[in-house]
C-alpha cells in the first residue's frame, strides 16, 4: 500500500465519524475503501495491514511532510473559512432567523397570482431570465411576498439563500450580504462548502476583495463548476429583500449590475436571484436606462388593482375576525359589522402595513378595549377623508395612523416615549437591549414598559424576561422615516425635537463621570471626581461593571451624533443643550473620543449654535486657558484654515498626554473655566506641512469642519 494512503488514512481513521465523512469528500483519492482503513470503536477494520490493530504505538514512522500539511490545511481552513464569514455575516438576515420572529408573510388566500407567478418563473426550466425584480411602494406586502416564497421554498428541501435588509434594525451594511449568503449555502450544499473551503485555504483575506471579486470568486464561479460537472436538479433562489434599505445607493445598484451581468452573460449557473425593492428614482433609472442593461422580469406590486382591494379586505376581515375569538367574552359574533369593515378597508389606501397595523392596534391584549380601539379607528378614518392635504399623499392614511397611534400615549409618558424612539434611531445595533435602553436614558423597568405601553402595534418590544437579550424593533422603517420626516411629523415635531435633546443629557450624564475616573490632574490634589448615576434597571444576568461597560460603550458613540439632530431654530433644545454642555468636562475629552473626526460634525453645530461663544472660542477666558496657550507655544487669537488633510489634538492641564511637535495652523477653546481644552488642527501625518501654513487663514475646513471664527 503507499505510504501517502496509509497516512491518510490514519488520519481519517482517527476523526470523529462527522468530520471523517466531510474529510473523505474533501480527499476522495483517499478513501476508506482505497486506503484500507476504517475506525470504529474496537479498532481498526478494514482489508489494511494493520486490520484489527487497537491500542497500538507507532515509533519513528516515515510519512510524507507535504501531504500530512496538506491535510492538516484542509482541516484547519474548513473550520477557519466558516469562522471568518461568521464573523462577517449580518444576524437576522435569513428567512427563518429568530430576531425576525415573527416575520411578514402573506395570508394563505392573498397575493396569490403575483406569487403564482413567481412559483412559475422558478420552476420553468427555459426560462429566459434568471432574475425576478419585484418593486412597490413602501407597505405593499414586498416583504411578505419575499418571506412567503422563500419559506414555501425551504420547506422544499431545495437549496436556497436570503438577506432581508432593514435599516431600523442595522441589517444594511453590503459587505456583509456575500458572506451571510455563501454561509447558508454551504450548510445546504457539501460540494458547495468543499469549494469554498479550498478558496479560503487559498486566499483567507478574499473577504477583504471588492464586491465584485467576492460575487465572482465565492459565487459565481464555485456554482458554475459544480453546476457543470453535475447539473443541479433545480435551481437554486437567492432572495434579496429591501434592497432600498441597503446603506449606500451606489452598494444598491452595485448589486443591481452584479446580478445583471451574471444573468446577460448566461453562465452555466443555477443561480436564479429574487430581488425585492421600493421602486427608488436610481433604481428605476437602472431599468429604463439602455446603457444599463439591465436583463430581468418586472413585476410592481399595485396598490390600486382589484386584487390589492381584495387581498386587504381579506386580511382585514381575517383579523379583526381573531379579535372577536379572543375576545368573545366582551365583543358580540357580529362584531364589527359590515359598515366598520368597509370604512377602514377604504381609508387604508389599500397599503397591507395600514391594515396590519390597524388590527394589531385594535388587538392589543395591553389595553384589552378592542371595541373602544375600532371607534378610535373609525375617528382616524372619519379625520382623514376630510383631510384636503390627505388624498394627493399615498402615506397620508399610514401618518394620520401613526399621528393617531402617539396620541393615545399618556401625555405624562410622551417624552420618556419619544426618548426611547429617538435613542432606538440613533443607536440601531442589536447590542442595544432594553434594560441597556432604559438604563442608558435613566429609565427604571416599569417606566420603561409604561412609555411603550401603547406602542405595541408598531413596536416589536421584548417580555420582560427577555429584556436582558433583546432589544425594542420598529416593525416597518416607516414610521422611522415619519418620525424624522418634518414634513410628516408636523404634530409631534417639538417633543420629537425634545427628544433629541433628552437622549443628549441622558448621555452626557454618563460620559462625564465616565471619563472622568481618568483624569490625571497633577496640579492640585483636587483631582476630578464626578460620581456614576445610579443603574435604574440592574440586570439579572451581568455584574454591575458589565452593565457600566455596555452603558459606556454605547454614550462613547452615541453623545456627540444626537445633540447635531437638534436643529438650530428650536431655542429651548438648544439653550438646554448648551447648558448641559457648558457643565461637560471637555478636559478629559483625549479618553473618550476614539476617532477624533467623529468630533467634527458636533463642533460644526456648536459653532452655528453657540452664538455668544461660550462654549467654542477662539479667545482664552481664564488663567487656566493662557496657561494651555503658553504650554504649547503659541498665542491667542488662533484661526483654522483649510489644509488638504488634518486631524485634531485635544490639550488639557488634566491629562499627562504632551502636545505633538508638529506645525500647527489652527485651534479653538472647547469648553468653560477649568472644564475647557485647547482643539489644534494639525496636518495629517505626511501631508505637506509647508502648504498646509500657506494657507489662508479664512479659508473654512472643507466640508468636513468648517468653523467660522
Amino acid at each position: 500500500m503507499p505510504v501517502l494512503q496509509t497516512v491518510q488514512g490514519l488520519v481519517l481513521g482517527f476523526m470523529y465519524p462527522g468530520k471523517r465523512r466531510y474529510f473523505q469528500q474533501q480527499l476522495p483519492q483517499t478513501s476508506a475503501r482505497e486506503t484500507g482503513w476504517d475506525m470504529d470503536r474496537d479498532g481498526i477494520r478494514g482489508q489494511g495491514p494493520f486490520a484489527g490493530a487497537h491500542d497500538f504505538v507507532m515509533n519513528g514512522p516515515t510519512l510524507n511532510n507535504v501531504q500530512i500539511e496538506r491535510i492538516v490545511q484542509v482541516i484547519e481552513s474548513g473550520d477557519s473559512a466558516v469562522k471568518i464569514l461568521q464573523e462577517k455575516r449580518a444576524a437576522g438576515a435569513e428567512v427563518d432567523s429568530s430576531e425576525r420572529f415573527p416575520p411578514p408573510r402573506c395570508h394563505p388566500f392573498t397575493r396569490k397570482q403575483l406569487r403564482g407567478r413567481i412559483r412559475d418563473w422558478r420552476h420553468d426550466r427555459s426560462r429566459a431570465l434568471n432574475m425576478f425584480w419585484l418593486l412597490g411602494p413602501a407597505g405593499v406586502g414586498k416583504s411578505a411576498v419575499a418571506q412567503t416564497v422563500g419559506e414555501e421554498y425551504k420547506a422544499s428541501k431545495r437549496p436556497f439563500a436570503s438577506f432581508f435588509f432593514s435599516r431600523p434594525n442595522r441589517r444594511d451594511d453590503p459587505s456583509t450580504v456575500i458572506p451571510t449568503l455563501v454561509l447558508q449555502l454551504m450548510a445546504q450544499i457539501p460540494d458547495y462548502k468543499r469549494l469554498v473551503t479550498e478558496i479560503f485555504a487559498a486566499d483567507p483575506n478574499i473577504l477583504e476583495r471588492d464586491l465584485h471579486t467576492q460575487f465572482k470568486e465565492l459565487l459565481v464561479d464555485p456554482f458554475r463548476a459544480l453546476h457543470s460537472m453535475k447539473p443541479f436538479e433545480h435551481p437554486v433562489l437567492i432572495i434579496l429583500d429591501g434592497l432600498d434599505e441597503c446603506k449606500s445607493r451606489e452598494a444598491q445598484c452595485d448589486f443591481i449590475n452584479l446580478i445583471s451581468d451574471h444573468v446577460r452573460l448566461r453562465t452555466n449557473s443555477p443561480l436564479i436571484w429574487l430581488v425585492c425593492s421600493r421602486p427608488e428614482w436610481h433604481l428605476k433609472r437602472m431599468l429604463s436606462d439602455a446603457d444599463f442593461g439591465v436583463q430581468c422580469r418586472r413585476d410592481e406590486v399595485s396598490v390600486d388593482d382589484e386584487e390589492a382591494r381584495a387581498d386587504v379586505l381579506l386580511v382585514l376581515r381575517d383579523g379583526l375576525q381573531d379579535i372577536q375569538h379572543r375576545f368573545c367574552d366582551r365583543l358580540p359574533k357580529t362584531w364589527p359589522g359590515e359598515e366598520a369593515i368597509t370604512k377602514i378597508a377604504k381609508g387604508s389606501s389599500n397599503l397591507f402595513i395600514v391594515v396590519t397595523t390597524i388590527v394589531r392596534f385594535i388587538g392589543d391584549e395591553n389595553h384589552g378595549n378592542p371595541d373602544g380601539r375600532l371607534k378610535a379607528c373609525l375617528e382616524f378614518m372619519e379625520r382623514q377623508s376630510s383631510s384636503p392635504s390627505s388624498a394627493p399623499n399615498l402615506f397620508g392614511a399610514l401618518d394620520l395612523l401613526y399621528e393617531r397611534i402617539l396620541e393615545d400615549i399618556v401625555p405624562s409618558e410622551l417624552p420618556a416615549a419619544m426618548s426611547i424612539l429617538c435613542l432606538r434611531i440613533l443607536y440601531p445595533g442589536t447590542d442595544l437591549c432594553a434594560s441597556l435602553h432604559a438604563n442608558v436614558l435613566g429609565l427604571t423597568s416599569s417606566a420603561f414598559y409604561a412609555a411603550l405601553n401603547g406602542m405595541h402595534s408598531i413596536l416589536l418590544i421584548p417580555p420582560l424576561e427577555y429584556a436582558d437579550k433583546y432589544g425594542v424593533q420598529f416593525y416597518h422603517a416607516s414610521f422611522q422615516d415619519f418620525l424624522r420626516d418634518r414634513g410628516r411629523n408636523q404634530k409631534f415635531l417639538q417633543a420629537w425635537n425634545t427628544a433629541y435633546c433628552d437622549v443628549t443629557t441622558a448621555s452626557l450624564r454618563w460620559l462625564k463621570p465616565f471619563i472622568s475616573t481618568d483624569c490625571s490632574l497633577n496640579e492640585t490634589n483636587e483631582k476630578c471626581h464626578v460620581p456614576l448615576p445610579p443603574i435604574s434597571w440592574p440586570s439579572e444576568e451581568l455584574a454591575q461593571q458589565a452593565v457600566l461597560d455596555q452603558v459606556r460603550d454605547i454614550v462613547e458613540r452615541l453623545t456627540w451624533d444626537a445633540c447635531c439632530q437638534i436643529i438650530p431654530n428650536d431655542t429651548s433644545s438648544v439653550l438646554t443643550t448648551l447648558e448641559a454642555f457648558s457643565e461637560f468636562d471637555f478636559c478629559h475629552l483625549t479618553t473618550s473620543i476614539r476617532n477624533e473626526r467623529q468630533l467634527v460634525p458636533f463642533l460644526n453645530w456648536l459653532d452655528e449654535v453657540d452664538e455668544s461663544g461660550t462654549i467654542l472660542r477662539r479667545n482664552p477666558t481664564t488663567i487656566n486657558e493662557i496657561k494651555l496657550t503658553l504650554k504649547i507655544g503659541i498665542s491667542a487669537n488662533i484661526l483654522p484654515v483649510n489644509p488638504t488633510g488634518y486631524r485634531l489634538e485635544f490639550v488639557s492641564s488634566h491629562t499627562q498626554q504632551k502636545p505633538s511637535m508638529r506645525t500647527q495652523s489652527g485651534g479653538f477653546f472647547l469648553g468653560t473655566g477649568k472644564r475647557s481644552c485647547f482643539v489644534r488642527i494639525l496636518p495629517e501625518e505626511g501631508s505637506n506641512e509647508r502648504s498646509f501654513r500657506n494657507l489662508s487663514t479664512r479659508e473654512h475646513l472643507g466640508t468636513s469642519l468648517r468653523l467660522r471664527f
